[in-house]
């Protein structure tokens, strides 16, 4: 388990200050939270070597020469994980040129890779951070183009400006609340949209891998073009299909933010006919 430790709280108290390495301490006499069952371990020792959780044991031992971080009393808890934010993306709301999380280029919908703009140097990081949240799943909000809004990430909110754990964890859609209002004010065009283009997406790649198979030739089914670049024969630029191929391989999961009961069981049916991994966010009825 590795985790970020507050230290502000502990470095009031008594320390030890021989340390055999910088990055090994212990904590001692706290109630500590280790996630593996329903009851903390009370006057628990911690002790952490190279920045991972080695043991929490109670009352446990202090290799000799190690700083210790005497809290009596105190809590310790792993770090939180966010599985759903903008941390990083968004600054101030009221501030469009600190809003990054959309995208209004025609070129590219389930293509838009949020982590380009991460910003590890944003306040709101920082405050994050001094919270407790040591992780989240950063999401897009809804693109120009119906109906993909683009790829959520997964960082690490560690010191420094680089947070970006690994892009591409998910494809994030939208269905109602007046997302796609300029293109697909209805529930029915955007889960037609939806369905139409993983459809068209798994028929146009296993054909073009069947062409390839007949050419004798090796290949992932995308046409790249001069200098990597270019279309996907008969199919949606290459990074929207990228991004849509791991869905159907079910190397990331979908990300569907709806709340109508009725959408969920358009998503729950969507989930059947393409055998993909789906997560509803939201889902108030």
């Amino acid at each position: 388990m590795k985790v970020r430790l507050s230290l502000a709280g502990l470095l009031a108290a008594t320390t030890l200050t021989t340390a055999a390495s910088a990055d090994d301490f212990a904590i001692t006499g706290v109630t500590a939270w280790p996630m593996t069952s329903a009851e903390p371990v009370r006057n628990a020792t911690i002790i952490v070597r190279n920045d991972i959780v080695a043991s929490v044991e109670s009352d446990g031992s202090v290799p000799a020469g190690m700083t210790v971080y005497a809290a009596p009393g105190a809590v310790v808890t792993p770090g939180l994980f966010n599985s759903a934010t903008q941390v990083g993306l968004v600054e101030l709301s009221s501030d469009g040129s600190t809003r990054d999380m959309t995208s209004n280029w025609d070129g590219v919908s389930a293509g838009f890779d949020i982590s380009y703009a991460l910003n590890g140097n944003s306040t709101v990081v920082s405050l994050a951070r001094s919270d407790g949240m040591t992780g989240a799943l950063i999401y897009p909000g809804p693109s120009k183009k119906v109906p993909f809004a683009g790829q959520a990430a997964v960082v690490k909110l560690r010191d420094g400006a680089d947070i970006l754990d690994h892009s591409l964890a998910a494809l994030v859609t939208y269905i109602g609340g007046n997302r796609w209002r300029s293109q697909a004010d209805s529930r029915a065009a955007q889960w037609e949209a939806l369905f139409g283009l993983l459809d068209h997406t798994r028929e146009a790649r296993g054909k073009d891998r069947r062409d390839q198979g007949k050419r004798g030739l090796q290949g992932s089914g995308r046409d790249r073009g001069a200098g990597g670049h270019g279309h996907f024969r008969g199919g949606p630029d290459k990074l929207d299909f990228e991004a849509i191929d791991a869905v159907l391989d079910k190397e990331v999961p979908l990300v569907i933010f709806t709340d109508r009961e009725s959408d969920l069981r358009e998503a729950i049916a969507l989930k059947q006919q393409f055998d993909v991994s789906v997560v509803i966010v939201g889902a108030v009825q």
